[in-house]
This record gives structure tokens, sequence and C-alpha cells, in this order.
């Protein structure tokens, strides 16, 4: 298994990771910590088979890049993470 993670806070990128090898101890993971790598390191391995997207303070701009990623990742699952209480924040 091939997971992408965007995630610029070491915390959670570590506690993201533990949980992947969790599921699979031999997957392999990109990380990227700008939300603009993204798409690059996404073009980079073609067999990534899940995206895991932290949302953080700029809600639209990780939207906006997102969806350019999603449209170009057309069929792989994006698990969107979100250190926020309330849906309407995000």
């Amino acid at each position: 298994m091939h997971v992408l993670l965007s995630d610029h806070y070491e915390a959670s990128a570590c506690g993201c990771e533990a949980v992947i090898r969790e599921v699979d101890s031999r997957a392999a993971i990109s990380r990227v910590i700008e939300r603009c790598d993204a798409l690059t390191e996404a073009a980079k391995h073609p067999d990534t088979d899940l995206i895991l997207w932290h949302v953080h303070d700029q809600p639209d701009e990780d939207f906006e890049i997102l969806e350019s990623l999603s449209q170009y990742a057309m069929g792989i699952p994006i698990i969107v993470l979100a250190d926020k209480s309330n849906p309407s924040q995000i």
C-alpha cells in the first residue's frame, strides 16, 4: 500500500504514520509538508492507494489544492482530517 500524507505538523503526521503502520507494516508513506507539493508527489507515485489530508489554518486554500488533487487522483480515496470541533468551521 502507498499512502500520500499531507500534514505539516510533526505530531499529527507521526500519529497518522503509526496508524497506517498498524494497518500495513510494509506501507510506503510519502509525506508532504507544503500543500503545493501534493500534486508533484502524487505524480511521482501513480501507485498511491490512499491520501490523508490534514486541514489546518487556511481551509479555503487547503480545499482548493485538495480539489485539484482529487481531479488528478481520480478514484483514490481521500480522508480529510481536521482539528476543528465544528464542521461549519471547515
